[in-house]
């Protein structure tokens, strides 16, 4: 699955106001309940956190994919924050995430989830494209970045 499939400019928050992991998680189930996809805010907060505990999604090189399965949510959905400053996120490099991904689905939409995760944690290996997000400015110009990227673009 496209990652610009599940994701809209409306879910793309350049220069995000939260520091810290619990913050952001907040900020970005505000623009991913925009969809009209999730139901329980409050519990699906509960589920993110829940992962994290498992351990943290802040994956380091500044790059953080928030990411659980819930009931409370129908489909696939994603967000994403964009931090000059950077959000303390506990990343396993022990550095600020500065882009944060939020991905949820509903349980039955697993192969579409595992997809998404990814293809994230794939284009988003390299630092020059890391840096080109970072500084796009604009969500359009994140989701072009993004369409660019991906394989077959062209499909979203």
């Amino acid at each position: 699955m496209e990652i610009c499939k599940v994701l809209s400019l409306d879910r793309i928050v350049v220069g995000v106001k939260n520091r810290d992991k619990i913050g952001i998680l907040q900020e970005l189930l505000e623009v991913a309940a925009t969809s009209g996809k999730i139901h329980n805010k409050e519990e699906l907060l509960k589920s993110l956190l829940q992962r994290e505990q498992i351990q943290t999604t802040g994956v380091g090189f500044g790059l953080a994919i928030a990411h659980a399965k819930s009931d409370d949510v129908e489909g696939v959905v994603l967000s994403v924050g964009l931090s000059e400053e950077g959000v303390d996120y506990d990343a396993l490099d022990g550095k600020p995430a500065h882009i944060i991904f939020m991905l949820v689905s509903s349980p039955e939409k697993n192969t579409e989830y595992l997809s998404v995760l990814a293809k994230i944690a794939r284009i988003f290996r390299e630092e020059d494209f890391r840096e080109a997000v970072m500084h796009a400015g604009s969500p359009e110009k994140v989701m072009n970045l993004l369409k660019e990227r991906e394989e077959g673009h062209s499909r979203c």
